[in-house]
């Protein structure tokens, strides 16, 4: 009998999930993730909790090898970082290739 009131239970949820839009039931994909490596300041103050001084931090500290860097090197707070993290990344530059 549990099954059937824990079935019932799920039901009921999703249906106010989709009559909510379920904007938050599933996470928003970014449609463009901004390099950390070789944006420029104005396309890193687009970014949520990024102002000038902070931009100008983020390329002065460049090159970075991961995005938490920006937190290990105290070049943003961990609650900006955690508000921005799934919009940005850190590519690195290809590397030449090899003489023998």
């Amino acid at each position: 009998m549990r099954h059937r009131r824990f079935y019932g239970l799920a039901l009921t949820w999703l249906a106010f999930a989709a009559a909510q839009g379920a904007a938050w039931a599933a996470p928003q994909a970014s449609a463009t993730l901004v390099d950390i490596n070789s944006a420029s300041r104005q396309q890193l103050q687009t970014l949520p909790g990024v102002g000038a001084a902070e931009a100008a931090r983020m390329v002065a500290g460049r090159p970075y090898l991961s995005k938490a860097e920006l937190v290990t090197r105290r070049v943003l707070a961990t609650g900006p970082y955690l508000s921005l993290k799934n919009r940005i990344v850190a590519l690195q530059p290809a590397a030449p290739p090899r003489r023998k």
